[in-house]
């Protein structure tokens, strides 16, 4: 009675982090495993989640929202991974910054043409460029149809790719979806709520009616348990006694 006065079970059911694992991971799962690579459904499915792929970076401890540069999409469009992503961002700024100096709008418009570009091929640019205008004509002038993934064409070149794919997925949850989702703060949360359920509930009807159908089990129904334990333990007195003196009276008779 006690148990279904409580509801254990709402606190489990209140305790539910899949909805929160789908909100922040739904729209990656079916980018990757929905859309092949090189497909244009891939393309036209992110710009779709754009704005839930940008969210999700946003809890990784790398993401730097100055920079307008989305690490994610990257990995979903190119398959570069993400972690030597961050790697290849980092030399990528801070060499525009070297060469920037107070040409902030040009630090900008170079920017911009990164966000559009792999920066793998960003990097090997920069590295035969030596000034912030050279670099720019140089993205400027890349011809982006060459930054396109051919299809796959053999059975390691399609395991070369689910594999990157799933690289990528294990970094995403690693780096984004364990802190969007806070289990811990979720269960807290659950617990916060089921707990203010049971104190509301004490100032109920439903409490109420539960302390008089307690009050009922422990005044009559409990006695009549009790009593039957008793009587059986009586019983069961009087048929040892019988079995003694019976045998009392074979073993005379014998």
């Amino acid at each position: 009675m006690i148990d279904d006065f409580i509801d254990k079970n709402s606190l489990f059911r209140t305790y539910e982090i899949s909805s929160l694992v789908m909100r922040f991971l739904g729209d990656i799962l079916e980018l990757i495993v929905k859309n092949p690579l090189t497909s244009q459904d891939r393309k036209n499915k992110l710009q779709q989640a754009q704005g839930e792929v940008y969210a999700l970076w946003a809890f990784s401890p790398n993401f730097d929202p100055t920079l307008r540069i989305n690490i994610v999409e990257r990995a979903i469009l190119y398959q570069e991974q993400l972690k030597e992503n961050m790697n290849m961002l980092n030399q990528i700024v801070g060499k525009l910054k070297s060469l920037a100096g107070n040409e902030m709008a040009m630090f900008l418009e170079v920017m911009g043409l990164v966000s559009n570009l792999p920066l793998s091929l960003v990097l090997s640019k920069l590295e035969k460029a030596g000034t912030l205008g050279q670099i720019r004509n140089a993205l400027l002038n890349t011809n982006k149809d060459n930054t396109n993934i051919k299809p796959p064409s053999t059975y390691d070149e399609v395991l070369d790719e689910i594999n990157k794919d799933l690289e990528n997925l294990k970094s995403l949850i690693e780096l984004s979806v364990i802190n969007a989702v806070n289990a811990e703060k979720a269960f807290v949360n659950s617990t916060s709520i089921y707990v203010r359920n049971i104190v509301n509930k004490l100032n109920s009807e439903e409490y109420l009616e539960f302390v008089k159908r307690m009050y009922d089990v422990l005044s009559v129904k409990g006695l009549e348990v009790e009593n039957e334990k008793i009587l059986k333990m009586v019983r069961l007195g009087e048929i040892y006694t019988y079995l003694k003196e019976t045998l009392k009276t074979l073993e005379g008779g014998l």
